[in-house]
């Protein structure tokens, strides 16, 4: 029966009949999952560019919460407020969240990025304001893919 829904999941068109009461929620379950496979289900990882928007727009606006759902299960943190190492996304939110309270942005600007096939990176100027005076940093950013979609796996902001 598995194979009978791969072949429909993967052939749209084919009419279904005769589908058993009792494995209708299996079947749900196994459709589902089948379009995680080919990417219909999860509007978040799928996209490398929608990702890297809500970066921007995370660094732009000083607020972590763009990122969340985007963030690997650990990612490298080196951040000149002292910070640095491997996290989880957990953490990575939390200090994410540390450092713009602390640093808010005046404004942010990517000016560069790279791509290969399983890897972006992004890189540019975070500037902020400290003690009434502009400050400048710059950022690096880069994200891979994989098995759950493109996931943030690094983060740099250096003086």
């Amino acid at each position: 029966m598995i194979l009978l829904w791969i072949l429909l999941v993967a052939s749209p068109g084919i009419p279904v009949h005769n589908v058993p009461a009792e494995s209708s929620l299996a079947v749900v379950r196994f459709v589902v999952s089948a379009k995680d496979l080919h990417g219909v289900s999860s509007p978040y990882s799928d996209d490398p560019r929608a990702i890297l928007r809500r970066i921007r727009k995370s660094f732009q606006d000083a607020n972590p919460v763009f990122l969340k759902d985007d963030l690997g299960q650990r990612v490298y943190l080196s951040l000149f407020s002292g910070k640095s190492g491997y996290f989880s996304n957990g953490q990575t939110y939390q200090i994410l969240k540390n450092f713009f309270n602390r640093y808010p942005a005046k404004s942010c600007t990517f000016t560069s990025g790279e791509s290969t096939s399983d890897s972006r990176y992004l890189s540019g100027r975070y500037q902020y304001l400290k003690r009434g005076r502009l400050r400048s940093a710059q950022v690096f950013v880069s994200i891979i893919k994989s098995r759950s979609g493109w996931k943030i796996n690094q983060i740099t902001i250096t003086r």
